[in-house]
């Protein structure tokens, strides 16, 4: 999270008798010696921050572009549970046929008599 590096308690004078950031008096060169100073932190605090962002980006990207060609190496969940239904279809027509041809022959006597 970014840090706060302002100064004084708030408001356009940052809360200073004096005003401005610093001990620098309101409009002399110190004042803005200072306010350079800070915007040029500010400034390289954004530019580090924006190239960890562009890095963290082209990981994602990275990332992303793996999982996608993983993920489209495998079949489709419903293409998986097409050839299920298709194999439990023809174990079914198999163990029907099976009890249907044992049921179509005679049945068995015993001789317990």
């Amino acid at each position: 999270m970014p840090r706060n590096n302002y100064r004084g308690s708030g408001g356009r004078s940052g809360g200073r008798a004096g005003g401005g950031f610093g001990r620098g008096l309101s409009g002399t060169r110190q004042e803005a010696e200072e306010k350079i100073g800070h915007w040029r932190q500010e400034g390289e605090n954004h530019y580090n921050q924006m190239k960890y962002h562009e890095r963290k980006f082209k990981e994602a990207c990275e990332e992303v572009a793996k999982w996608t060609m993983r993920r489209d190496s495998l079949p489709e969940v419903p293409d998986a549970r097409a050839e299920l239904d298709k194999a439990v279809e023809k174990k079914v027509a198999e163990m029907q046929a099976k009890s249907a041809g044992e049921a179509s022959q005679p049945p068995k006597t015993s001789n317990s008599t």
